[in-house]
Parts: C-alpha cells; sequence; structure tokens
C-alpha cells in the first residue's frame, strides 16, 4: 500500500480501495503533533530542515493529524462539489464551504480560540461512527485544523453567516490577512453590504471593500 501513496491526496478511499474506518486508523496512528526535533529526527536533518526553514525556531510544537486530516477532507470535497453544482445542491455546497473555513478558523464566533478534537478518542468515536455510518462520517464533512486563518476574517464569515440569503462564507486564497468570500443570494448583497460596513468596516475605522463575482466555465481548448 505504500507504495501507492506519494502525494497526501493519494491517502483516499477512492484511490486505496479503503472503507472510512480503515482511513480513521490510519490516520489515528499519526501523531497528533511533533516536536522540531521529533520531526528532524523522523526526516533526517537535511530535509527537515529544508521543510522547516519557512517556520520560526521558537515554534516547537507542529500540527501533524488535523492538518493531515484538512488536507485530505479538502480533497474529497474539491473531487465530489463539481456534482453538487451539477445537481444544483446549493445548500450543500454552502455548507461544505463553511466546514472548510471551520478547518481554518482561529476564532469562534464568540472571540474565543477555535479548537477542533482530534485526540485519539475523538478518533475512536470517528472508527465508530464511520463502522456505523459510511455515508454520514465521509472525509469530506470533517473540517480538520489547518488554522491559517486570522481573527478578522473568522469575524467576517461569521457576520456574513448571519445573514439571511448566505448560503455560505470562507476565507479566500492562502489567508495572509487577505479576504473572505461568500455564497449570495442575488437579492441578499445589499443585505450583506449593509451588515459588514454596520457590524465590521465601520467598527474597525476600515474603508468597504466589496465586490460581486459570477462564477463561469473554467479555461478549455479552443480549435480553430
Amino acid at each position: 500500500m505504500a507504495a501507492d501513496i506519494e502525494h497526501l491526496r493519494d491517502l483516499s478511499p477512492a484511490h486505496l480501495g479503503l472503507q472510512y474506518p480503515e482511513l480513521f486508523e490510519m490516520l489515528k496512528i499519526l501523531p497528533e503533533t511533533m516536536s522540531r526535533q521529533e520531526v528532524i529526527h523522523r526526516l533526517g536533518k537535511e530535509k527537515a530542515n529544508a521543510l522547516l526553514q519557512s517556520f520560526p525556531t521558537t515554534l516547537n510544537q507542529y500540527p501533524i493529524r488535523k492538518v493531515v486530516i484538512y488536507g485530505l477532507a479538502e480533497y474529497e470535497r474539491s473531487r465530489y462539489c463539481t456534482s453538487l453544482l451539477e445537481r444544483g445542491s446549493i445548500d450543500d455546497f454552502g455548507r461544505w464551504m463553511n466546514i472548510s473555513h471551520d478547518g481554518d478558523r482561529v476564532i469562534s464566533a464568540d472571540g474565543q480560540p477555535f479548537y477542533l478534537d482530534y485526540s485519539d478518542k475523538a478518533m475512536d468515536k470517528l472508527i465508530k461512527l464511520a463502522q456505523q455510518n459510511p455515508h454520514f462520517s465521509n472525509m469530506a464533512k470533517l473540517p480538520g485544523g489547518y488554522g491559517c486563518s486570522i481573527p478578522e476574517i473568522d469575524k467576517m464569515v461569521d457576520i456574513a453567516l448571519s445573514v439571511e440569503g448566505i448560503k455560505g462564507a470562507q476565507l479566500s486564497g492562502a489567508g495572509l490577512g487577505g479576504c473572505m468570500m461568500a455564497l449570495v443570494h442575488k437579492n441578499s448583497y445589499e443585505n450583506l453590504k449593509a451588515k459588514m460596513i454596520r457590524d465590521y468596516y465601520e467598527p474597525s475605522s476600515l474603508e468597504p471593500d466589496m465586490f460581486i463575482c459570477r462564477p463561469v466555465a473554467g479555461s478549455g481548448l479552443i480549435s480553430f
């Protein structure tokens, strides 16, 4: 099986022919966190230093399990979201956006640090749940824990989701203080705009910066 795994995306039931309980059991083997020295010991100094060079040396604990779960879950969501759009399942698509953002969150709606439990005990529950109901337990419904958002974007997402007609909202891009996108019913944009100005931009003394994007077909081949 190891020979079939080159990239993180390869660690999926579809690619390996696994059931979700087996996958969750494999993920449970991963350590929740690893220290810098443990990473160096596992990978060797040269390879580890190449991977860790973008992290401050003061950071000595790296989340492993929840980040891997986040990556696998994002792969599953991207793999199946096309079918949601083809079926017109906009509500489900919006929920997946929200789940995806929860994987990036750093604060909850009440301003407290956001935490999702992927301890051994929590993994045992996922394994049992997957055994009982594999459809409910598929990877696409797990946020994981990448944590690359910032409090300001989390607040913007929560404000957006409080407006009727907003189906989903999430960080856009790689974080780094960037922006968020929302899936908005066309009749709800003005309400969203007013709410964002009143509850986010004005209290933060910021100039409002919002614009409407409409999805279009992606790039393709043109024959002449």
